[in-house]
């Protein structure tokens, strides 16, 4: 809002009930033209032009930013005064080893988003101790492609696409940035030695040996290079030697540094739901029948009970 008063100088007043009305529509995912229309429903004044909408959003953004990073950093110190206070906290040159909660959105439902957003949790005290924002678009990229089509936009510095490949595989490869610069903390480096996930990705192939160089044990050093897809891979999967190459990592393996995968406790839960659904007993000794069957589950999940009696977080 521009006044001119009697000594013909121009003051310009900052309305900021229109910034905190832009960040409401913000925070409901409302833009441009979303927010014009409440204002015709209100009887408020429109927002003239899309610039001057977007240079409001930019200074919010910037506003958020610097929130975000403040919170993620006090965040950051809490977690490593717990675990320094833990007498049962391991530690790798001077780097504690932390179990995390990992979980990546979309913009939108299906596999057809642009924009994706991850996060790692801490399973001490449930906050967010890192985050990465993934993108295939970027807004400077768009136009220059469009004023000259024949002509591949030249990387700068400002571009906001950090992602090419299939949107389910933002996930991964946001968590794959994420565990990549654990060590490199400003308030000191971690090491993310155990994740609790919900299994909708394939996100284990990708970190599961990401500290092979601190160390691995014979057996992790001879699948780590194995595909998953393989003969040799399969036929171990599955057998009483891979629950227990399971269980001695979830108790903790001296000398091995992979990622060890636990499963959070409600969707173990949901999962054995759903198998003891599947399933059809016999009308004679129900009783006897459906512990046999709940015995035969249980031993041949491989994965289930190991990490619900060391502790799974949902």
């Amino acid at each position: 809002v521009k006044v001119t008063c009697g000594c013909k100088k121009v003051i310009e007043v900052v309305d900021l009930s229109q910034q905190r009305l832009q960040m409401a529509m913000r925070c409901l995912d409302i833009h441009f033209t979303g927010l014009n229309k409440f204002k015709a429903i209100m009887g408020i004044p429109h927002v003239k032009s899309d610039t001057s909408f977007r240079r409001v959003q930019s200074n919010l953004l910037s506003k958020e930013e610097g929130l975000l990073y403040d919170q993620i950093h006090n965040n950051r110190l809490e977690e490593l005064n717990h675990v320094r206070s833990d007498p049962n906290a391991k530690f790798m040159d001077e780097k504690p080893m932390l179990t995390v909660k990992i979980d990546g959105s979309w913009s939108k439902a299906g596999f057809t988003s642009k924009f994706g957003f991850v996060v790692i949790l801490s399973a001490n005290t449930g906050k967010v101790l890192d985050y990465e924002f993934m993108s295939k678009y970027c807004n400077t990229c768009y136009k220059a492609r469009v004023k000259h089509p024949d002509v591949e936009p030249e990387p700068h510095q400002n571009c906001k696409a950090n992602y090419k490949g299939s949107s389910g595989g933002m996930e991964a490869a946001g968590i794959k940035l994420m565990f990549e610069r654990s060590m490199l903390w400003q308030e000191g480096g971690v090491i993310y030695s155990g994740v609790v996930r919900d299994r909708d990705s394939d996100v284990m192939f990708h970190i599961r040996y990401l500290y092979k160089d601190l160390g691995l044990c014979e057996q992790c050093t001879r699948f780590k290079n194995i595909d998953a897809k393989s003969t040799v891979w399969k036929s171990f999967v599955g057998t009483i030697n891979e629950t227990k190459w399971e269980i001695e990592h979830q108790q903790g393996k001296d000398g091995c540094y992979r990622v060890n995968d636990y499963f959070c406790v409600e969707h173990w839960c949901r999962n054995l739901g759903g198998r003891l659904r599947n399933h059809k007993f016999p009308q004679i000794d129900i009783l006897a029948e459906k512990k046999k069957r709940m015995d035969k589950l249980l031993l041949s999940n491989r994965k289930m009970l190991p990490y619900v009696v060391q502790g799974a977080i949902a």
